[in-house]
């Protein structure tokens, strides 16, 4: 898909200047799958303190012990000790993705990365809200329970609300009050 050229350097120009943690609300942002939605998004948290703050999170018993598993309860510890696993001694595997999504990508300015092989440009952001306008079309879930305690657990995590979208899938964007229309 192609994006008008000056509404992205619009866009980026208006995004580079955000100093501090804020809300940037994405409109109408559609999917691989056909979802259609509305997106607030913080600009200006660091993945980093996400992840410290997750690894606290996960280190506390008494909030593992908040997490409503429902009947994937039987599975909890197993996905609960894995999970603090992969964060308190990631593996070579773990290391080498991380770094190949690190290679993928460009930082253009904070929050706005461009991915290298696609050469597509991307919005970066913790999710605070998601509206849904259109329901999209999901393959039915066979996850097994272990991965769904996870899932559970991951909700209450902040690293895992990271998201980032595509400008060639924006219909619009609202950053501090001007709303920058993206033609498709």
């Amino acid at each position: 898909m192609q994006t008008n050229l000056t509404e992205i350097g619009k866009l980026v120009a208006i995004i580079s200047q955000i100093k501090t943690p804020s809300f940037v609300r994405v409109i109408n942002y559609s999917n691989d799958k056909g979802e259609i939605a509305n997106y607030t998004l913080n600009l200006g948290i660091r993945y980093e303190n996400a992840k410290e703050s997750d690894s606290v999170f996960l280190l506390d018993t008494e909030n593992i012990n908040k997490v409503d598993f429902g009947a994937y309860a039987h599975a909890s510890v197993e996905a609960w000790n894995e999970m603090l696993e992969s964060r308190l001694a990631p593996t070579k595997k773990t290391v080498n993705q991380s770094a190949g999504q690190t290679d993928a990508y460009v930082t253009l300015c904070p929050n706005v990365r461009l991915h290298i092989g696609e050469q597509r440009i991307f919005i970066y952001g913790f999710v605070v809200s998601k509206e849904v306008i259109k329901a999209g079309t999901y393959k039915p879930v066979n996850s097994s329970a272990k991965t769904i305690a996870k899932r559970k657990i991951e909700k209450h995590l902040k690293a895992t609300q990271f998201r980032q979208f595509a400008f060639d899938r924006l219909q619009s964007v609202k950053v501090k009050g001007d709303e920058i229309e993206i033609s498709l």
